[in-house]
């Protein structure tokens, strides 16, 4: 029952040495990368109603949250307008960068490497950072933070996190996929948020004739 910092162990400069090598820190980090997968895959021994829930999550969540979001654009109030502006700046911002990163350094997906089951067809294409999870990561993660009602908030987390979650369940990206995509739609949803008021505060001055104010 001791704290991490309690074990002497870990304080051994050996222990640490790795982590100062580059190359046996990206050996650990892979090694962490695989573990997880194969606890995180499905496997044929799993129930197969998580099978049909990761399906129905890879395939169905992310037009039901598109079209949620067309919606709202169309039919909600303003403060729900600006909320899907902000959502889809998030979201084009986060598809490009990704899109980027797959062009300059294409990394496999785990069925071409013959690792886990595959539980759906998929071309192989590059797999980091994965797609669908930074961008269901920038859709949940800014409605969260941004959106008018705390509850629905939270179960547009909950939609990015089940989509992000099936990625490796559906055994076509590693953990790190996932959990890249993530970082980077936390980043970029950040900044998103960190601009918009900015661009309200210029907007309304120009309207009103005020000088503008620059930061």
């Amino acid at each position: 029952g001791e704290w991490p910092w309690q074990n002497r162990r870990l304080w051994r400069p050996r222990v640490w040495s790795r982590w100062a090598d580059p190359v046996s820190a990206l050996d650990a980090l892979d090694a962490w990368n695989l573990a997880l997968f194969a606890r995180w895959n499905l496997a044929p021994s799993d129930p197969f109603w998580l099978v049909h829930l990761a399906r129905m999550a890879s395939a169905w969540l992310p037009g039901l949250a598109l079209g949620w979001l067309c919606l709202v654009m169309v039919f909600g109030p303003m403060r729900w307008r600006r909320l899907v502006v902000q959502a889809a700046v998030a979201m084009g911002v986060v598809w490009l960068l990704v899109r980027g990163i797959h062009l300059q350094w294409p990394s496999p997906r785990p069925f071409v490497l013959g690792l886990g089951h595959a539980w759906i067809d998929h071309r192989p294409t590059a797999g980091f950072p994965s797609h669908h999870a930074a961008i269901a990561m920038a859709f949940g993660l800014l409605c969260l933070i941004a959106s008018p009602s705390r509850w629905i908030g939270l179960l547009c987390l909950a939609t990015g996190l089940l989509i992000a979650w099936s990625r490796v369940a559906l055994g076509v990206h590693f953990p790190r996929d996932v959990l890249a995509g993530g970082l980077l739609s936390l980043l970029v949803v950040s900044l998103v948020l960190w601009l918009t008021p900015q661009a309200q505060r210029r907007q309304a001055a120009a309207a009103s004739g005020g000088p503008v104010e620059r930061e």
